[in-house]
């Protein structure tokens, strides 16, 4: 599996990227191997992922219907879904009509987040600077600053202090 990501970028659609930015696909640089290969797809014009300084991205799939804002010094763990739209509508009926017209709205991940192997962020979240999302976790909640939060659905665990 090699380094680069897979891009998915949609005409008038944009990836903007702090400095020190690394994004990877190889299982050579993650001791937990790499279940696939790095995708950041920004699905709608107008739509944009946002990664600040100093953030490593891991076998992650990024995928932006909207908008989703990656904060600095940001640690994304193998197998991370970051899914701002729900990509199909959930009424049966709805997605006869309009099979790709799921609900979006943004998210929001501040500076110091680590984000745990395998879990999922869904859309409208905002994790405040950081946070630390246990692996294997669905956010669909928000989550406070320097919370440690876990499971399925993600509960706040404890709150970091900090001495």
């Amino acid at each position: 599996m090699d380094r680069i990501p897979h891009i998915i970028l949609y005409q008038n659609a944009k990836i903007t990227l702090g400095e020190n930015v690394v994004i990877t696909s190889c299982s050579s640089t993650n001791p937990i191997g790499v279940k696939h290969k790095c995708i950041l797809a920004v699905l709608n014009s107008g739509a944009q992922i946002n990664i600040g300084n100093n953030t490593g991205i891991t076998g992650a799939s990024i995928c932006c219907s909207t908008q989703v804002d990656i904060g600095s010094n940001v640690y994304i763990g193998s197998g991370v879904g970051i899914w701002d739209t729900d990509f199909h509508p959930i009424n049966w009926k709805e997605r006869e009509k309009r099979p790709n017209d799921g609900k979006s709205l943004p998210i929001k991940i501040g500076d110091n987040v680590f984000i745990g192997a395998n879990s999922i962020i869904l859309k409208g979240v905002t994790i405040d600077d950081g946070a630390v999302i246990g692996a294997g976790s669905v956010v669909s909640r928000n989550v406070g600053s320097n919370e440690i939060v876990a499971g399925n659905p993600a509960k706040k665990i404890k709150k970091i202090i900090y001495e």
